[in-house]
């Protein structure tokens, strides 16, 4: 069965087929190999074309000796009957020409052909029988009056016309044999081939020694070299000190095991200090982990106060309207002239209790917002922690961070829990708004020398028109009913509001929502610096 296609592919292709036949091909790997080989077909190929040539030559020089011979004994005979007086005797003549085959070997055949009534035939010949081609070869040359080779593979004839005073008389067909120039090409080659085997061993083994003791033990103590250094063996190092190409290479490779060891110590240095960066990393990672629960801790009891408060809140609006017009009652029956005394003294113990119920309702509002003393507190460093501590839940939502702070920020004199817990109500705040990812830019700038703006925008679903007005009121919210309580937002402008700043929602041209934050500054005071 025939394979229809070309399959011959080059050494570095590939090819992914359901079928090809597999090709057992022997490619010597080693380089010692490799060179006896190729000096082996180089002393074949050049012995044997010396050989040929040199064989050629002499092939085409015995064959014109053996030509020129020819032309000569047929020049001879030719002259020896053209000089003849008496005629010629056949008998005599076969003899005669007999005479010239014994002496040169060479010579197959001899033919005298004289023209007779009949046209030319043959009067004289050592061969035992009389060939067409020698008749027509010996008419062609009486015809031109000049002698004619024909080439007849190894029996070349030549035939040179016999002229007698002026007209031709006949010709002599001389037949030499080039067996002998086969002989000398046959063994020619022998020879060749002899001489060739023992030239390709001597030259091989030559060789070979010399490649060994200077290219293939050098190079087999590099190779060496390598193997232990990629076993991890970096002292490793190649013996070889020579000024040549080999020792080049052992030097560069000795350099390049030195620079190896180098780095590798470097790189194990870069590794420790890396795993100790990477531990102190873990280590602020989970204080900020830390800090992230209690601030979301803080968050929460925060709303839970929150909505304490605004409950309290309500409770004492409630209160204290009934409350004040008790209180004024009181105060106006209090005020009528001849007032019994003991009625007076129950008036008294009336107010008393009302100033009480109404201390009552105003402590509780103070316990329900809890604050800490205010402090010198660098925005920057604040937000940029709330930054780090968030940063995990920011690659969990697919939401890329952008903090810019400006450098040699004035201080912020404020309640930096307050603050901080402020800011993280805004930033969670974004982050819920964008669900399905998106960017959250962060930017702390100076818009005054007394004044800090701190700017938080995102690409979330923005807020709508008509909850913009009150969105940080109490229970307002965007957020699917169980997410949210409406409390954060309202919780982030209190703190703020106490801190002597301000914040406002924008809604985004692009999309999303901006709230800036702006908060009082002392101005002539640097803590943050470039």
């Amino acid at each position: 069965m025939g394979v229809k296609g070309d399959l011959t592919l080059g050494p570095d292709e590939a090819v992914t087929a359901p079928f090809r036949p597999t090709v057992s091909r022997w490619r010597p790997r080693s380089l010692r190999v490799r060179l006896i080989l190729l000096v082996a077909f180089i002393v074949a190929g050049v012995i044997g074309f010396v050989t040929s040539l040199e064989t050629r030559v002499f092939e085409r020089g015995l064959e014109s000796d053996l030509r020129e011979t020819t032309r000569g004994t047929a020049q001879a005979i030719a002259d020896d009957l053209e000089l003849r007086v008496q005629p010629i005797d056949r008998a005599q003549l076969a003899s005669w020409l007999h005479e010239f085959t014994e002496a040169v070997p060479a010579l197959r055949a001899v033919s005298v052909v004289l023209i007779g009534p009949g046209g030319p035939e043959l009067a004289a010949s050592t061969s035992s029988e009389a060939r067409p081609e020698t008749l027509a070869l010996a008419e062609r040359a009486i015809e031109r009056r000049d002698e004619l080779w024909l080439a007849a593979g190894s029996l070349p004839k030549i035939a040179v016309p016999v002229v007698k005073r002026g007209q031709p008389m006949g010709a002599v067909v001389v037949t030499v044999s080039l067996a002998a120039v086969d002989q000398v090409r046959n063994r020619g080659r022998s020879i060749a081939l002899g001489f060739a085997l023992v030239a390709i061993i001597g030259v091989v083994l030559a060789i070979d020694l010399l490649t060994r003791r200077f290219i293939h033990r050098p190079l087999g103590s590099i190779r060496d070299t390598m193997v232990r250094a990629g076993r991890g063996d970096l002292q490793a190092r190649a013996q070889i000190a020579r000024p040549d190409e080999i020792g080049a290479i052992a030097l560069g490779l000795n350099e390049m095991l030195d620079q190896m060891g180098k780095f590798n110590s470097a790189l194990e240095a870069q590794v420790r200090r890396a795993t100790e960066e990477l531990r102190a990393r873990n280590r602020e990672l989970m204080e900020s982990y830390e800090r992230l629960f209690e601030l979301r801790g803080a968050l929460g009891h925060a709303e839970q106060l929150a909505a304490v408060g605004h409950m309290a809140a309500n409770v004492a609006h409630q209160l204290g309207t009934p409350l004040n017009l008790i209180s004024g009652c009181v105060q106006l029956i209090r005020e009528r002239p001849g007032l019994d005394p003991a009625v007076a003294g129950r008036l008294q113990i009336i107010a008393e209790q009302i100033d009480k119920a109404a201390a009552t309702v105003r402590t509780l509002l103070d316990r329900a917002r809890p604050t800490s003393p205010p402090s010198e507190t660098d925005v920057g460093e604040l937000v940029g922690r709330i930054c780090e501590m968030i940063r995990p839940r920011l690659d969990a939502a697919g939401i890329d961070l952008s903090l810019t702070v400006e450098p040699r920020l004035p201080p912020v004199r404020a309640d930096a829990v307050q603050l901080e817990l402020a800011v993280l109500n805004v930033v969670v705040n974004a982050i819920d708004a964008m669900s399905g990812g998106g960017s959250l830019s962060v930017s702390i700038t100076s818009a005054a020398p007394d004044k800090i703006v701190v700017e938080v925008a995102d690409t979330g679903r923005g807020i709508a028109p008509d909850v913009l007005p009150k969105i940080f009121e109490p229970w307002v919210t965007t957020k699917p009913k169980g997410r949210g309580t409406g409390l954060g937002l309202s919780i982030a402008r209190d703190a703020i509001v106490a801190q002597g700043g301000s914040i406002t929602a924008h809604e985004r041209s692009t999309g999303g929502a901006l709230f800036r934050i702006e908060l009082p500054a002392r101005s002539g005071e640097v803590l943050r610096q470039a």
